[in-house]
């Protein structure tokens, strides 16, 4: 088990010599719009100094655009207004300083590079000079120093990024941000899901780094998905859905289920899809045996033939990591898998194993794992499978071009143009031929990672009505997505993972958004225990 969390007392901020009591932040009526539709709804939001103010939302509810209104990556709508301890922000076209200096980010990926150093990090983009204009890395050592000193911490300033623990790096992101604060006894520092890929035993620590700037006076907004490390750190919490903020109280007036209620409102009893109703076959396609790895333990479940299970949960949880466990593409620590009663031993399984023993995988990041776009449609629909095309010794590309346009036809790709670079299709185009190089090998098991990730609404439909298809013809289909909407359309069963484990099986009329949502956040349910 991992630590736990308290709920923290109130900060005592040290309020800075010669200003007033201003809030950290006061946001009126931020509204933002894109292709017409409304995304933020006139929000307005406050920040006391020294305050640890929760934002809390399902994915598209708005934070993320709230937060690029405040870092000046987007322009508000007019009518807007916001002041950072007393300044105005004045927004213009090309975006705003974030209140010179006295607003700081670490953003979700904490905008570290791996094979630089640590000094290195710490420095970049306002480095110490001396004589000549040069770094003075003397100063740059000190300054590193000191402001992880603040934070308990000791790292070696010549070691890289990738040779630190990642709690470090959070910590060193954190260090980095407040240490740009131009008063580091006033500001504003927002973190966006700092623990999100964090083991258990590193969250207490970057509990205790945001509670220590919390101390010094600056104002911190934690967006997060994690309603427990919510609940124990901040003061206040806003809630936000649809663009609208719909519950903004203390947080010890509030509960996980009052949370949850706010962030989906659909009824417990709400419809199902037709899927989940339908017989399935009896026949295990796809046996998963105490799965462990790449941040899962444990994991065990079956996929029936013609069955479409869906696996979920939160960000940093673990279930993305699954497809790729079972294919091979990350090393397995631990555990068996059947594909139709043949025995498939994880810890030794490679992709090229994988695929002859009948699975595929449709990975979620299309242009750095699925494809390549700077290649023919034609080359990358048929580059797993050329054997078939060469004739004595050579490769027939006539056949090839054949074959990619009848794959292609099939699965609807637009144009119909099997020479041109895969680069110059539609998002929606180039996923639909990423999956018919997959479905021409006719796999036994189909696993896929976000497969309409970044796909228009017309190319979704017919992505996930192909895969209904392929499941009423006997394939079993295990599908990793963050969008409940769409698992609770398209599978028979969702499994939630939570710290690397299953926490709830959803079928039937238990499969709902909301149960989805509510079992993401209660980590302490059983295995079996549908929510």
């Amino acid at each position: 088990m991992g630590p736990v969390l308290t709920r923290a007392s109130p900060a005592e901020p040290i309020p800075p010599e010669g200003t007033d009591a201003a809030p950290a932040l006061v946001a009126r009526a931020l509204s933002k719009r894109f292709a017409g539709r409304t995304v933020l709804h006139r929000l307005d939001l406050d920040l006391h100094r020294g305050e640890v103010r929760g934002l809390l939302g399902h994915n598209g509810s708005g934070k993320s655009t709230f937060v690029k209104i405040l870092s000046g990556y987007h322009q508000p709508e007019p009518g807007a207004a916001l002041t950072v301890c007393g300044q105005p922000v004045a927004f213009t076209r090309s975006g705003h300083d974030p209140a010179h200096g006295l607003m700081s980010f670490v953003h979700q990926d904490l905008g570290l590079v791996a094979t630089a150093t640590i000094v290195e990090t710490f420095g970049v983009g306002r480095y110490l000079t001396g004589l000549g204009g040069r770094i003075s890395w003397r100063r740059e050592r000190s300054q590193l120093a000191a402001a992880l000193a603040r934070f308990g911490v000791d790292l070696p300033p010549d070691r890289t990024i990738a040779e630190i623990p990642v709690t470090d790096r959070a910590i060193l992101a954190i260090a980095r941000a407040f240490d740009r604060l131009a008063d580091r006894r006033q500001g504003v520092l927002v973190l966006d899901e700092p623990t999100a890929f964090l083991p258990q035993d590193g969250v207490e620590r970057v509990c205790a780094a945001i509670r220590t700037v919390a101390h010094h006076g600056v104002g911190v907004l934690l967006v997060t998905h994690n309603i427990p490390q919510a609940l124990a750190i901040t003061e206040r919490i806003t809630v936000l859905r649809d663009g609208h903020r719909v519950l903004e109280e203390p947080t010890t007036a509030l509960t996980t289920q009052r949370l949850v209620t706010a962030m989906v409102t659909e009824p417990v009893g709400a419809q199902t899809t037709s899927r989940a109703r339908r017989p399935r076959s009896r026949e295990v396609a796809l046996a998963v045996r105490d799965l462990g790895g790449a941040g899962t333990r444990g994991v065990s479940f079956d996929v029936r033939a013609g069955e479409i299970v869906g696996l979920t949960g939160l960000m940093g949880s673990g279930f993305q990591r699954v497809p790729y466990l079972l294919f091979g593409a990350t090393a397995a620590r631990s555990g068996s898998a059947c594909v139709h009663g043949d025995p498939l031993p994880l810890p030794r399984l490679t992709p090229a194993r994988a695929i002859r023993a009948g699975l595929c995988l449709v990975p979620g990041d299309r242009a750095r794992h699925a494809a390549v776009l700077d290649a023919p449609a034609a080359d990358n629909i048929t580059l797993g499978d050329l054997a078939r095309h060469v004739r004595r010794g050579l490769l027939r590309q006539d056949r090839v071009v054949a074959h990619a346009s009848a794959l292609m036809d099939q699965a609807g790709v637009q144009p119909l143009a099997p020479g041109r670079d895969l680069r110059t299709f539609s998002g929606g185009n180039q996923q639909k031929a990423v999956l018919a190089k997959w479905l021409a090998r006719a796999p036994r098991v189909l696993l896929l990672d976000e497969p309409v990730h970044g796909v228009d609404v017309s190319s979704r439909a017919q992505i996930f009505t192909r895969l209904a298809a392929l499941a009423d013809a006997g394939t079993a289909i295990v599908l990793a997505s963050i969008d409940h909407d769409d698992l609770v359309a398209v599978c028979d069963t969702v499994l939630v993972l939570a710290n690397g484990r299953i926490t709830a099986r959803l079928h039937g009329e238990t499969l709902t958004a909301q149960r989805m949502l509510t079992a993401c956040y209660q980590h302490t349910r059983t295995p079996d225990e549908t929510v």
